[in-house]
């Protein structure tokens, strides 16, 4: 698992790469923040994720959420947290491919919400 897979360079030439790998097990989160991202094998993906597998995962976060209705879209993006089976976040430049999740074993991912904004 990463913490963030790279975009490509401003040549266009390197990027990161995450290629046919596994994870199984559990991440527990017991206080998230806003803009932070979790994820079977890239918590932010700006590269490739190719040919990956997550099973069995049981992922466990506290979200957050603190926009409001006036918030733009790039802060709505920033005052939440991002959460999901193979990538918390995939950015614009990120791309992910023949990656799968197999919880037919066992697995979860639960997500409570701690801080809402609706103001």
């Amino acid at each position: 698992m990463v913490g963030q897979n790279c975009a490509p360079s401003s040549d266009g030439t390197a990027a990161g790469k995450v290629e046919n790998c596994t994870y199984s097990g559990a991440i527990t989160e017991g206080k998230s923040a806003a803009a932070n991202c979790y994820g079977g094998i890239a918590g932010v993906n700006g590269g490739l994720l190719s040919g990956n597998t997550v099973s069995a995962l049981t992922l466990t976060a506290d979200g957050v959420y603190t926009a409001t209705s006036t918030s733009s879209a790039a802060e709505k993006e920033r005052l939440s947290s991002h959460i999901g089976g193979i990538a918390g976040k995939n950015d614009t430049t990120g791309i992910i491919e023949q990656c799968y999740i197999d919880n037919t074993r066992t697995g979860s991912i639960t997500v409570k919400k701690t801080a809402w904004s609706a103001a």
